[in-house]
């Protein structure tokens, strides 16, 4: 009887702590891509909310995505800067604070092209 009170209460636990998770979270993957000539060296994807990753090495055709959840909302400040072969630097900043349907989950990407502009696209999850 004893165990089974045990087990129970672990799995209560576990339940809530996954359910308060998913609460607070946002269901979205991140990705940057490189659709230049040119490797790039991808120092940083960030959100002005705080979350940042350093992508590295982007190959040209290619990229590299981070899996969610995320605490931080994809409806935000984002800064990605790169470096290119030839030595030069750039950082640039683009506000989707207001560019995403209510609520959004799937792939946010952003788009280094062969000039160093910086775009974005967005991929929507197929529901179920």
């Amino acid at each position: 009887m004893k165990t089974v009170i045990i087990c129970c209460a672990a799995t209560m636990t576990l339940l809530a702590g996954c359910a308060s998770l998913l609460a607070d979270s946002y269901n979205y993957n991140l990705s940057v891509r490189n659709t230049g000539t040119n490797s790039l060296w991808c120092s940083l994807v960030a959100s002005s909310g705080g979350m940042a990753h350093e992508p590295g090495v982007l190959v040209p055709g290619k990229g590299k995505t981070f899996a969610g959840p995320f605490k931080v909302s994809y409806a935000d400040n984002w800064t990605v800067a790169w470096k290119t072969a030839k030595g030069e630097t750039y950082e640039k900043t683009l506000n989707l604070t207001d560019k995403f349907a209510k609520p959004f989950e799937g792939r946010l990407i952003f788009i280094i092209d062969a000039s160093n502009n910086l775009s974005y696209l967005t991929e929507q999850f197929a529901r179920k």
